[in-house]
C-alpha cells in the first residue's frame, strides 16, 4: 500500500538518496527520465539505472515485510 511504499522509500533514501529522488520525481512527480536527468545534471541512461534499481530495491523490501 501507498504508506509501505512510503516508508520504503524514505529507508531507501536513508542509503541511496540519488534512487530514491529518481523514484520520486519519476512515480509520484510524474517526470519523464529526460527531464529527471536534466534537473539533477545526470546522463538519462544512469537515469534508467538509478530507476530500475530502486524499483528492485523497494520491491524485495515491500515483499520481505509481507508474509507468505
Amino acid at each position: 500500500d501507498r504508506l509501505d511504499l512510503l516508508h520504503a522509500l524514505e529507508l531507501l533514501g536513508t542509503r541511496h538518496v540519488r534512487r530514491a529522488r529518481v523514484f520520486h520525481l519519476h512515480h509520484f512527480e510524474g517526470l519523464e527520465f529526460a527531464e529527471i536527468a536534466h534537473e539533477l545534471a545526470l546522463c538519462p541512461r544512469t537515469v534508467a539505472r538509478d530507476w530500475n534499481a530502486a524499483c528492485g530495491w523497494l520491491r524485495q523490501h515491500l515483499q520481505a515485510g509481507r508474509p507468505g
